[in-house]
């Protein structure tokens, strides 16, 4: 039986053809996931060198070297890096050297994508692809950039599995958030995400999605009474009165390293 998503059984299978790496693997959910994951985002992506090199070369060999989880969003480099990811599993799934359900794939959505070649004027983009379909209205879009309307979202999750050629992400995330914070307060954002929240439930319900977690910059990271700052008792508590005790809220992501140490360093989330 071939599954559309990742399942225990067959992540920790994957994990087993590379025992001889000596903590590499880690458990969550019953999944088995690389500690080292492969990401696709790379900065300024309107540089055209930013096209002249693809990624697939280096996620096979990552493939090939026991890596099985795969991130990347909507939006990097125009939906190009979605693109080439689905090329790549394409192939792989095809020739048989990985199966779907070993690998852990996740995407982002909240940001206008765009489209590669980057259109001649991104604001008729936006006008044809999102506000005429009644996706989202111009007040709902920050900074010509950000929208996270339920519908603006069901529309990336979509766009998302045509361009990975799979039918349903183990991860989708709601993608920096905190864009809208200062726009739109803090009160009226918790609203919002629980209608994002339910229609996140409605896709689990629909095998579009097997989980969904919130993908931030700084929200999580930063002191309380920051302008973005995001409680995260408060987004569990959501997710609890939407989806009850078994909600698919399972994840955050956040950049933690040498030049952001706040994960770590800053004791700012409570009760979580």
């Amino acid at each position: 039986m071939r599954f559309s998503h990742a399942t225990p059984e067959a992540t920790y299978g994957f994990a087993k053809r590379f025992a001889h790496y000596k903590d590499f693997y880690t458990r969550h959910d019953g999944l088995i996931f690389s500690k080292l994951g492969f990401g696709t985002f790379k900065k300024e992506p309107y540089k055209e060198e930013n096209y002249i090199f693809d990624y697939k070369d280096a996620l096979k060999t990552a493939i090939h070297y026991g890596v099985n989880v795969i991130d990347t969003a909507i939006n990097y480099r125009y939906q190009q890096s979605e693109r080439e990811i689905g090329e790549v599993l394409e192939e792989l799934f095809e020739r048989g050297d990985v199966k779907r359900e070993e690998l852990i794939i996740c995407s982002k959505g909240g940001f206008v994508p765009l489209d590669f070649p980057f259109p001649e004027n991104p604001y008729e983009w936006i006008s044809e692809h999102i506000l005429q379909k009644g996706l989202a209205t111009s007040s709902d879009i920050e900074l010509d950039q950000h929208c996270m309307t339920p519908a603006f979202l069901n529309d990336s999750l979509e766009r998302s599995l045509v361009n990975l050629h799979v039918k349903c992400l183990d991860i989708y995330f709601l993608h920096n958030p905190e864009t809208q914070l200062t726009k739109i307060g803090y009160n009226h954002f918790l609203k919002q995400l629980e209608e994002i929240f339910e229609s996140f439930e409605a896709r689990v319900r629909e095998g579009k999605i097997k989980a969904y977690g919130i993908a931030v910059w700084n929200a999580f990271t930063y002191e309380e009474g920051n302008s973005e700052y995001i409680n995260l008792e408060e987004v569990y508590d959501i997710a609890r009165k939407v989806g009850g005790a078994s909600h698919h809220f399972k994840y955050i992501q956040l950049p933690f390293n040498i030049a952001k140490t706040n994960a770590y360093s800053v004791p700012n989330q409570k009760n979580v």
